[in-house]
């Protein structure tokens, strides 16, 4: 009985490892051949009570991606992906104030980690490669800037907490060219 036990744990391990290093080379695969076109579907929301399974799979694809500049690509794609999610909050209104804050404090979170990401990247990487993920962090950038300027404007018990997001986004929007230097 013991044995049987123990192949099954081993089997469903062996399937789960499996499966990570397959959806991770189609990561890799993507992020290499990659258009860097804003996410469109925004998943799993922060209201839903499986939003933690995400959050996990953010980390994990964190934890294996070992290339600065990678990760830099990463943590850009998390952040367009807390704004679909803001997006989509938006759309179907859905207790509006208490889970838009919510999704605010996500994006401001993952924008902490982009910060720190850009500051690693510095040193590492393909002043090319580098270049053109800059460029389309300030232009993703200023998109989110739109989005949280029309937030403001459509919910104003937020605007203090919008605008504490806008400052930050702005703080990593100017700081993304001075890896360069």
């Amino acid at each position: 009985m013991k044995t049987s036990t123990n192949r099954a744990f081993l089997f469903v391990i062996a399937i789960a490892i499996s499966a990570f290093f397959i959806s991770e080379s189609k990561v890799i695969l993507a992020a290499e051949t990659a258009n860097y076109s804003m996410v469109e579907s925004a998943g799993i929301l922060p209201t839903n009570p499986f939003y933690f399974v995400k959050k996990i799979g953010w980390n994990v694809r964190r934890l294996f991606t070992f290339n600065p500049v990678k990760r830099l690509d990463l943590e850009l794609e998390i952040a367009d992906q807390n704004v679909a999610e803001i997006k989509k909050l938006e759309d179907i209104n859905l207790d509006s104030n208490r889970s838009l804050e919510k999704a605010a404090t996500n994006y401001e979170e993952n924008l902490e980690r982009l910060r720190l990401t850009l500051e690693a990247t510095k040193t590492a990487g393909d002043n090319a490669e580098i270049e053109q993920i800059v460029i389309v962090l300030r232009e993703r950038g200023l998109k989110h800037q739109e989005l949280f300027s029309r937030l403001k404007d459509k919910h104003e018990s937020l605007r203090g907490r919008l605008e504490e997001v806008q400052s930050r986004l702005e703080d990593v929007i100017n700081e993304a060219p001075k890896i360069f230097n």
